[in-house]
């Protein structure tokens, strides 16, 4: 004797509730999200309130990408074009604040960028960077410059920071690149590299006025003599510009930048380490040991 078998579909009120069940999940885990992106901005904000960073002496600029003070507050969705990255230097009341006018050099700003926090990327094909007005704190022939960075630049180097005269090729007082395995940076007159094996980097350079030193997450990792300073440079963060054709930027950097500080003097072994230290823990990457 055969059975019949029935078979019964959802009726509408079943697939509703499951529907509502899959979109208070989903919700939650938005919602989950949400709220550890901005403990992590906050927690973020606050080590950047009560770094070292501040208490040492001589900070020239301090430009960073998590503080409400950094950018125009309609600037900061994701993938909006900067037109500024304030300086949020305690120090001083003349801020060197960096600006670019020109739409298609605008860099971006990434809302979950090195390690989800909030930074600056430049594209490397418009030749994305920003400008900087001259101030003689950042032409000293003693400095110490850090830079948090995530690389995407491949086997060309990509300028990130220069302090030149733009007008004369590009002469720099302090240029610092980066390639997939090397830091370049020149001191003066005289250049020298570093190679590196992981892209996220606390990179730092020091300068003494006879000597200058690269630092890669607080381990010394190369150095040169100093060479000569130029006069009254311009600074430029993301490309390379020589002869003043500003319209034609060179050397573009790619990746993302979360964090520049620079002081115009040498810092002590523990000045450094104490900044680094603050970095690598805001930004979750490990110092070499």
């Amino acid at each position: 004797m055969k059975t019949s078998k029935k078979y019964s579909a959802f009726s509408l009120i079943e697939i509703s509730i499951v529907i509502l069940i899959i979109g208070i999940l989903i919700a939650g885990v938005t919602q989950g999200n949400n709220l550890i992106n901005k403990f992590r901005l906050n927690t973020a904000r606050s080590l950047t309130q009560s770094s070292p960073v501040a208490s040492i002496p001589d900070l020239a600029t301090w430009w960073e990408s998590t503080s409400e003070a950094s950018f125009a507050s309609d600037e900061t969705d994701n993938n909006d074009k900067l037109t500024s990255w304030n300086d949020i230097n305690p120090q001083r009341m003349e801020k060197v604040n960096l600006t670019q006018d020109t739409s298609t050099y605008q860099p971006l700003y990434k809302k979950s960028g090195i390690n989800n926090l909030p930074s600056v990327y430049f594209d490397g094909s418009t030749g994305q960077y920003f400008l900087g007005t001259y101030d003689e704190s950042l032409n000293y022939s003693k400095t110490t410059i850090f830079i948090v960075t995530l690389n995407q630049n491949g086997s060309t180097v990509g300028n990130l920071y220069l302090q030149g005269n733009v007008s004369s090729g590009g002469l720099p007082s302090r240029m610092i690149g980066i390639s997939s395995s090397n830091y370049t940076v020149a001191t003066g007159t005289n250049t020298f590299t570093a190679s590196h094996d992981q892209r996220v980097n606390v990179f730092a350079t020091t300068d003494d006025g006879t000597n200058s030193y690269i630092y890669i997450n607080s381990v010394n990792v190369a150095n040169t003599t100093s060479g000569s300073m130029v006069d009254n440079p311009t600074l430029v963060i993301g490309s390379f510009i020589a002869n003043g054709n500003f319209n034609d930027p060179l050397f573009s950097y790619k990746g993302l930048v979360g964090e520049i500080i620079v002081f115009s003097r040498n810092l002590s072994d523990s000045e450094r380490e104490s900044v680094e230290k603050y970095l690598s823990q805001k930004w979750n990457i490990p110092l070499s040991s």
